[in-house]
């Protein structure tokens, strides 16, 4: 039976990656690092959710919290159901393969400018584009001068 657990590596209280370890058996222990981020102090090894005694800011709001523990419950079974179609031993190339292909299954190929503009706007108002320098949200003025820029 396959495992998946999530967990950070990190000391430090400050943004850590989440990791992801794949275990079938004894001989299959595959490592690979997610796109997400948070607080280790947040995390619990035990119930592989966010501890509930979180302190919400603006970094980490509520709403985050659920969107990110439910990305990582989908990503889970999103592992699992591709481990049931595999006919040889998983490798790290295809534990990798699988992360790229449930987070950046959206990207568009072939966008104009218009529509780049459009998508960036919507991101930006849903969360989903954070400011490059801060990695926050973008503020309700700064998306109120993208929708007059769009």
């Amino acid at each position: 039976m396959a495992t998946i657990r999530f967990y950070t590596r990190s000391t430090v209280n400050k943004l850590s990656p989440v990791y992801v370890r794949f275990q079938d058996g004894r001989s299959i222990n595959l490592r690979l690092m997610t796109p997400f981020r948070i607080y280790p102090s947040y995390w619990s090894e035990k119930t592989q959710r966010l501890k509930p005694n979180t302190l919400f800011t603006e970094e980490l709001t509520r709403d985050q919290v659920k969107d990110i523990e439910d990305r990582l419950t989908a990503l889970k079974d999103a592992i699992l159901r591709e481990h049931f179609k595999l006919t040889a031993p998983p490798s790290g190339a295809w534990l990798k393969e699988v992360i790229n292909g449930f987070y950046y299954k959206d990207t568009p190929s072939n966008e104009s400018l218009t529509e780049y503009i459009k998508r960036f706007v919507a991101e930006a108002k849903s969360g989903n584009r954070l400011t490059s320098e801060t990695k926050k949200k973008y503020t309700y003025g700064t998306c109120r001068v993208l929708t007059g820029f769009m």
